[in-house]
Parts: C-alpha cells; structure tokens; sequence
C-alpha cells in the first residue's frame, strides 16, 4: 500500500513537469515555424523584387524596339513614296535600274506593281504610315505608362500586320524571281524593312510573355506592372 501511494505521489509530481516539458516543445515548434515562414517571405518578396526589375528592363526593351520600328517604318514610307512617284513617271530611267537583272523602273511599271488598279507601293506607305500610327502611339507616354490593355492591342496588331506584309513580300520577291526575272533593288530594300519589323514584334512579344511567366511564378504578378504585355 505505501508503495502504490508512492508511485502515484510520483506521477503527481511529474504530471505538471511533463505538461511544461509539452508546453515548451510547442513553444520551440512555434518558433522555427514562424522563422520558417520569415524565411519564406523573405525568399517571395526577393523574387518578386527580382521579378518587377526584370519587367521594368523589359518595359525599356520593348520601348528601344518599338523606337527602331518607328525609324525603320518612316525610311520604309520614304522608299514606297520613291517607288510611288517612279510608278507615275512618264519618261527617265530611275538611279535604281542598274542593268537587265537589277531594274526597279522594269518591276516598278510591269503589270505586277499593281493590284485593282493601285500600285502595289501606295499599298506599301499605307503599310509603313500604319506602322508608324502604331509606334508614334505604343511611345506615348500615357499608353507607355497607363493603358496597358490598349498597348497589348497594339502590339499584337502590329505582329499581324508586319505577318501579313511579310507574306505579301514573299509573293512580290517570286513574281520578280520567277515570273519578271528582274529585281528591284528599293523593293528588296523595302522587303528587308518588313522582316526587320516582324522579327522586332516577335522579339517585343516574347519579351511581355516572359515577363508575364516570371511575375506569375514569382507571386507578384499585377497587371498594372505587365503594362506592356
């Protein structure tokens, strides 16, 4: 008998030493959790950080692109006035027509340099003025800096447009190789402008989307930030 009462003086005893001993492994738990959880959001707010660095470069890539489309748009829209003029010139041979394999006034005037009745140049500075509508636009400091959804728009008809032109180049470039057998060196110029824009939008929109996946995966993706997008 006195030895059962022992034993359970004894639990009696290390009962509360036991809940402390509880307590305090709780108490540490809590801790490395909240250290944990300290780290974690120190990691999130670095990549975030580290994310909307990256979508204000790429906001400043985007904006030097659009700048080399508008350049290279205005000298597209002087060479297609050039061919224009060359196109209703009634006599004279043109700085271009250098001989039977290089004749720009031979292209320009063949039954090929127009389609329904408009030559095929006024087509082209409607294309580069479209262009330049479009660059003058996106670098505008308001759409740049605020109107993110019209500046998506834009970019993506800009890609269309200089696709669609550049299929148009690549019939025009057969015509003169295979059917005319006569090139023209400012519409190979011109030509070479249209690729130049397209490769520009597919860079200016491979630049937004990397943007848009690093900002999502970082957890700090905003709309707002991804203007250019």
């Amino acid at each position: 008998m006195p030895k059962k009462k022992m034993t359970l003086k004894r639990k009696a005893a290390d009962h509360p030493r036991q809940h402390i001993i509880a307590v305090h492994k709780v108490a540490a738990t809590s801790e490395r959790l909240d250290l944990l959880e300290k780290k974690v959001d120190k990691i999130r707010d670095f990549t975030a950080r580290l994310a909307v660095e990256q979508s204000e470069k790429n906001s400043r890539r985007v904006e030097s692109t659009i700048k080399v489309i508008l350049f290279i748009a205005i000298l597209g829209l002087l060479i297609s006035t050039y061919l224009t003029w060359l196109h209703y010139k009634p006599e004279g041979r043109s700085f271009c027509s250098i001989n039977e394999r290089f004749d720009c006034d031979a292209v320009n005037k063949s039954r090929y340099s127009e389609i329904f009745g408009i030559p095929v140049s006024i087509l082209g500075m409607l294309g580069y003025a479209a262009f330049i509508a479009l660059s003058i636009t996106l670098l505008s400091r308001h759409t740049f800096d605020h109107d993110w959804i019209k500046m998506k728009k834009i970019n993506r008809t800009m890609m269309v447009l200089a696709a669609i032109a550049f299929i148009f180049t690549v019939y025009l470039s057969t015509i003169q190789a295979f059917v005319l057998k006569t090139w023209c060196v400012m519409c190979i110029v011109s030509g070479l402008i249209i690729i130049m824009i397209l490769i520009l939008t597919i860079i200016g929109n491979q630049y937004c989307l990397s943007c848009r996946k690093r900002m999502k995966l970082s957890g700090a993706y905003d709309e707002n930030i991804c203007k250019n997008c």
